[in-house]
């Protein structure tokens, strides 16, 4: 299950928190720009049906977590403050390198990127990082974090250490929220197993669609309600897995034309707007004890050159009007769309509890440290922002060893996953005509690859035949479009039949293909508007 044949298939410019890989002297990293497409050569195992999981909140962070966090913080000092406010990155793959940082500063704890790992990282890799990264809290009464920004599809750091997760959108297009929260529960379960606290995920924006550089097919869909329900399902999963999840990015950038990664956007709605509709997915995470919300890099109107990670009006909304109470982490602070001087250190006075990935750790600890001594940041805020770090680093050891041994074996969840997740853009929800053979052509050669022996292992004799094709974006000619990426990127195809499974992993192409020789029937909604009428399939 942790083995993973990775090759570009997305040709879309989409990121996580990563910023711009620099020099050795920087904290920056690679943003990962493309989807991997994940196929294995073996027939998948047969399905096994998850078990309903209800959508009722899992435990979250807890007032004994927090009494116990107070303690801790009131006999820190200034140093130590200022530490458990921040998350490292490291350059390089020795993680000995984060050890001795989060030792000397007292940090939070620290990220591990793409850029941590080595091309062939196995499972067993990451649990040799993340040990050796948690060694540098050893000697403190509070457990070192380690984060991951592994959402699926487009953003998976860890790539071929961990099993193949589709992008949140497949999670917008099953109606039956149990199956996603299953899936992030198993997923969770595995990044629990390799030593990981948080995974920043899910991504809680409301997309426009195609328009929409930076958030694109990771969002969950375009209207705020349904967007709300995927949610609310994927925190939960990740809740019982035991490790923390964080909703992101706050104010909301699903609406934005920029990417964050490369420039600050403006939002053209006020925070009141944005109230209305943006902030339901985060308002509902709130709801079910979500133990992060991660803001992003958006300005709003009336401060157009200030990232909302730094604006103490966009704090004072996700507190008052979403209702959020644990921590608000920055999103990555080496990113382009962050000019600031001294930008952690502005961010913990603004409202922030972390600052995530500061461009130079050294400098950003200075910083905190001498406004705390100086007063210009006040000991109430920095005690209130480190309190919260601490409980949820409190809470995330509790639940972690409470939920071991509880998820969904992977292989049920992720066939589920894709099997309920394929989606009919245009064509029929069951197809009248199963195929016996087919010729698989498409932009992406893996993806072509893993169709072809998918169809090989359903019956399908390849190599002549119908026309599939698979990828990115439809082959002119075809009678069979499987798109896996975004469904507007081939709704333009003109095959009678289109589908969109945005993801290239085995079990995706396994669910294409049982569907094209008529034993699986479509159920999902496309939760994205596309040109011309999808069916209503699994109603």
């Amino acid at each position: 299950m942790r083995r993973l044949i990775t090759a570009g298939i997305c040709a879309l410019l989409l990121t996580g928190c990563g910023g711009t890989q620099g020099n050795p002297t920087q904290t920056s990293g690679p943003a990962q720009k493309t989807e991997k497409s994940q196929t294995a050569a073996t027939a998948p195992e047969a399905p096994e049906t998850p078990q309903p999981q209800g959508p009722a909140p899992v435990e979250g962070i807890s007032k004994k977590d927090t009494a116990e966090a107070k303690q801790i913080v009131e006999k820190m000092s200034d140093e130590e403050l200022a530490g458990s406010v921040l998350m490292m990155t490291y350059q390089g793959t020795d993680p000995q390198v984060a050890a001795d940082t989060i030792k000397r500063l007292h940090l939070s704890g620290s990220i591990v990127m793409t850029y941590n790992l080595g091309d062939a990282a196995t499972f067993e890799d990451l649990k040799a990082t993340t040990s050796a990264i948690k060694a540098g809290g050893k000697d403190r009464d509070w457990p070192v974090l380690t984060s991951v920004d592994q959402e699926g599809g487009p953003v998976a750091r860890v790539r071929s250490a961990t099993m193949p997760f589709p992008p949140l959108m497949a999670g917008g297009a099953v109606r039956n929220k149990d199956t996603v929260t299953n899936a992030t529960h198993a997923q969770g379960a595995e990044l629990r197993d390799a030593g990981f606290s948080i995974d920043f995920a899910p991504v809680a924006d409301v997309t426009v669609g195609a328009k929409d550089p930076a958030i694109n097919v990771r969002s969950a869909g375009d209207k705020s309600d349904a967007v709300s329900d995927t949610v609310v399902a994927a925190v939960n999963g990740y809740s019982k897995a035991g490790i923390g999840s964080a909703a992101k990015h706050f104010p909301g950038h699903g609406s934005l034309t920029v990417d964050s990664h490369e420039s600050l956007p403006v939002s053209k709605k006020s925070l009141k707007k944005l109230s209305k509709t943006e902030f339901e997915p985060f308002r509902k995470a709130a709801e079910v004890g979500v133990p992060l919300v991660m803001v992003g890099h958006i300005a709003v109107p009336g401060n157009e050159k200030l990232p909302g990670d730094l604006n103490p009006e966009v704090y004072e909304a996700l507190r008052k009007d979403v209702g959020f109470e644990h921590v608000a982490v920055t999103d990555a602070l080496n990113m382009g769309a962050v000019t600031q001087k001294d930008a952690a250190l502005a961010a913990i006075k603004a409202g922030a509890d972390l600052a995530l990935m500061p461009h130079d750790i050294e400098q950003a600890h200075a910083s905190i440290v001498k406004a705390v001594k100086s007063g210009d940041l006040s000991r109430e805020r920095i005690t209130e922002a480190a309190t919260r770090v601490v409980a949820l680093s409190l809470w995330q050891k509790r639940s972690a060893e409470t939920a071991k041994g509880s998820a969904p074996k992977p292989e049920g969840a992720l066939r589920a996953y894709a099997e309920e997740s394929l989606s009919v853009v245009r064509g029929a929800c069951e197809v009248a005509t199963p195929l016996k053979q087919a010729r698989v052509v498409g932009d992406d050669e893996v993806a072509v690859q893993g169709l072809s022996e998918a169809f090989e292992n359903n019956g399908v004799s390849v190599g002549s035949g119908p026309t599939v094709s698979v990828g990115q974006k439809a082959a002119s000619g075809a009678e069979y479009v499987v798109g896996i990426g975004a469904p507007w990127n081939v709704d333009r195809a003109k095959a009678d039949t289109v589908i969109a499974t945005y993801t290239g992993n085995e079990y995706a192409m396994d669910a294409v293909a049982k569907y094209l020789t008529g034993e699986l029937e479509a159920t999902a909604q496309v939760p994205v508007k596309v040109r011309g009428k999808s069916p209503t399939c699994g109603k």
